[in-house]
């Protein structure tokens, strides 16, 4: 008679742990939170009760308690909004839009050490939270703790950090931008400056992986953009792709833009500043103080002595794609964004 293996088994009593019921005891406590009905203080309650969960779970509640933080805040509930804000920066110490909104609420009431304490929080986050730093520096929820030495000294030497996919913003089919004239750089060339400059979308075509943007500028006279704003550097094609911008003149085929993606992008992505002049090649970028979330991709500056003037031409971009160009050459015009001269 075969001899069966022998079997162990263990009685478990209360049954196996049931996943699906603590993730809807989770749900339902995240609700909680969120509900009007529930207060401030039972929310922050709930929120610390999750405090040794995952850290997927924590990070879940700590958004919740941000959220109805944020929306007690809007209404001028600061008092209230705060404990919430403070528990979810202790729930997640990866996440940083709890320590601005609760360095902001501070702020709010004159309490400048624990605002700064928050802030200093945000800076040791690194490189990913020193855009929202910088929104510091220019809100105006920080007016009573803008002149604190401390706070003055959290923003020296903070590199600016430029926002990402902007030239994503133009791979638009039938995009349409039309920027007016906002200063003439040489009162000579007045007659010769027209009102505004149209830049169309034409067509967007896929080269070697690269979305290929087809660009035409026109002038309020109808007439094409040439010699007006300098038509050497103007880009009339632009590739995007994961690896950065290139661009690329009227004429090049797409058997010049394949190979030339084989190298060296224009412009990485995401951008880097770069001074006008430092680059061989002439290209430069910068931030526009007039316009946060936007950046300027310059092309052409090689000889600071170009004739009379710095040469060079730039193109402003933000989320919406194109809202500002300028230029320093045969005619020197800035059309939309008021740059000011970036290769001077």
């Amino acid at each position: 008679m075969p001899r069966w293996p022998s079997v162990l088994v263990v009685v478990v009593f209360g049954g196996l742990p049931n996943h699906e019921a603590i993730a809807d005891d989770t749900v339902s406590a995240e609700a909680a939170i969120l509900d009007d009905k529930t207060t401030p203080d039972e929310a922050v309650r709930l929120v610390r009760g999750a405090e040794k969960l995952d850290r997927r779970a924590r990070h879940s509640y700590a958004v919740t308690a941000n959220t109805r933080g944020l929306r007690l805040h809007k209404v001028g509930k600061c008092e209230e909004a705060l404990p919430l804000f403070e528990a979810a920066a202790s729930l997640d110490r990866a996440y940083g839009m709890p320590r601005y909104n609760a360095a902001r609420c501070y702020a709010l009431t004159g309490d400048a050490a624990a605002s700064i304490r928050y802030l200093k929080e945000l800076k040791g986050m690194g490189r990913t939270q020193l855009d929202r730093l910088s929104q510091a520096e220019k809100d105006e929820a920080f007016a009573k703790v803008a002149q604190e030495p401390a706070f003055k000294e959290l923003f020296v030497g903070l590199p600016v950090v430029l926002p990402k996919g902007l030239w994503r913003s133009l791979v638009k089919p039938g995009g349409k931008w039309t920027l007016p004239l906002v200063s003439k750089l040489m009162d000579y060339e007045m007659e010769t400056a027209p009102e505004q400059i149209t830049i169309q979308v034409v067509d967007v075509r896929k080269v070697g992986g690269a979305d290929v943007v087809r660009l035409r500028w026109s002038s309020a006279r109808g007439k094409r953009v040439g010699e007006e704003v300098g038509e050497n550097y103007i880009p009339h094609q632009i590739a995007v792709s994961e690896k950065g911008v290139f661009t690329f003149g009227e004429e090049d085929s797409d058997a010049t833009i394949l190979a030339a993606l084989k190298k060296k992008p224009s412009f990485t992505e995401p951008p880097k500043l770069e001074n006008a002049y430092d680059r061989e090649d002439g290209r430069f970028v910068f931030a526009p103080a007039a316009r946060p979330g936007s950046a300027c991709f310059g092309w052409g500056a090689t000889d600071s002595t170009c004739g009379a003037n710095p040469c060079c031409s730039w193109l402003c971009l933000d989320a919406s794609g194109i809202i500002g160009i300028g230029g320093i050459g045969s005619s020197p015009f800035i059309f939309g964004l008021a740059t000011g001269i970036p290769c001077g």
